[in-house]
């Protein structure tokens, strides 16, 4: 933030706080984790346990954080009343209970509506629906596993004594696990004949539209659209809307959410109210550059971007002090030009 109450961005970044967001991992005790990774984690565990927590890591020279360590969601146990979080208590591996101090935490705990401080996790809220599709797929592996998948069974005209049962029983059971004989036709003695039946299917089994309506109540939970996954058929034009409202109406709140989190905590930990951390989704929301740019244009009248900033997209050095100003052309006056497009 300026001093007018501006937000502006420093090219680059200096500041800790940057470089922390950069590589927050802890490279001790996570290494190889990048920052996508640890961001990853933790949002995972706030999806799944309506919470997520990591402890920090600070540099003895300047007192600032360095690095930060996830503890999964699971072994942390919040403390606290109507949701209002007054301490922490981490069950590690071996069983030990080790109490932790909220000012040393990067932490976030979901809506509570009863006592405690945990969160309610939604996949607690999918419990049953969940549960009877598991029970559904166990009774699907169990049928395909014991049930009679032959195709055919042979009928015999009369008794057949034991020596005869044995000689076909053997010869049958050669044909079937010789793969020597594939392709060819059985060789049926005795009078025995083949009755074709109908094999077993997964339409047989009856689960599939239970599983596809499982997959379809998951995905609305979370509020994404079933057709951007592909659960339901979407037409063109409804799939172009889905997608425009993915990062607006579905995913936004998620994006908001997670970036006043670490806004907060850069402020708090790095003792600075003139820093914020601002989520980039404008990559996700743009279109075709050329469109961009055609709209941008004529929205400002003329040119919106420097030499300079257009090389940056380009991952370029910079040309130098001389092309950090927008170039206006000199047929384009302001309040004065025949045309908006004028700065195309």
């Amino acid at each position: 933030w300026d001093e007018a109450g501006e937000r502006t961005r420093q090219y680059p970044p200096d500041h800790p706080a940057a470089a922390f967001l950069e590589h927050p991992a802890s490279p001790e005790h996570m290494p190889g984790v990048t920052a996508m990774d640890l961001k990853e984690q933790l949002l995972m565990d706030a999806l799944i346990h309506d919470k997520f927590c990591a402890i920090f890591e600070y540099d003895e020279r300047t007192g600032l954080p360095k690095s930060m360590l996830r503890l999964p969601a699971s072994r942390v146990k919040f403390r606290g009343a109507a949701g209002v979080v007054r301490g922490a208590t981490y069950h590690r591996e071996d069983g030990q209970a080790v109490e932790l101090d909220l000012k040393y935490l990067f932490f976030k705990v979901g809506y509570t509506p009863h006592s405690g401080a945990n969160g309610v996790p939604q996949i607690k809220t999918l419990r049953a629906l969940l549960d009877g599709d598991a029970a559904a797929l166990e009774y699907r592996d169990k049928m395909l596993r014991e049930a009679v998948r032959a195709p055919g069974l042979l009928k015999h005209p009369s008794t057949m004594d034991d020596k005869a049962y044995e000689r076909l029983r053997s010869s049958w059971r050669e044909y079937t696990m010789s793969g020597s004989k594939a392709g060819q036709e059985p060789i049926l003695e005795d009078g025995v004949e083949y009755q074709q039946l109908k094999p077993l299917t997964n339409e047989d089994v009856a689960d599939l539209e239970g599983r596809r309506l499982t997959d379809v109540e998951v995905a609305t939970m979370y509020w994404i659209y079933p057709e951007l996954l592909g659960l339901r058929e979407g037409t063109n034009s409804n799939m172009q809307a889905l997608k425009q409202a993915l990062w607006s109406i579905c995913l936004g709140p998620y994006v908001t959410a997670w970036q006043q989190s670490w806004d907060l905590m850069i402020r708090s930990q790095f003792r600075t109210q003139n820093r914020y951390v601002d989520a980039d989704v404008q990559a996700k929301l743009q279109g075709d550059f050329k469109d961009e740019s055609e709209i941008m244009s004529r929205a400002v009248g003329g040119p919106f971007m420097s030499v300079n900033e257009a090389r940056r997209m380009r991952n370029l050095p910079g040309a130098g002090g001389d092309y950090d100003k927008i170039i206006v052309p000199l047929n384009v006056t302001q309040g004065g030009k025949a045309s908006p497009m004028d700065g195309e």
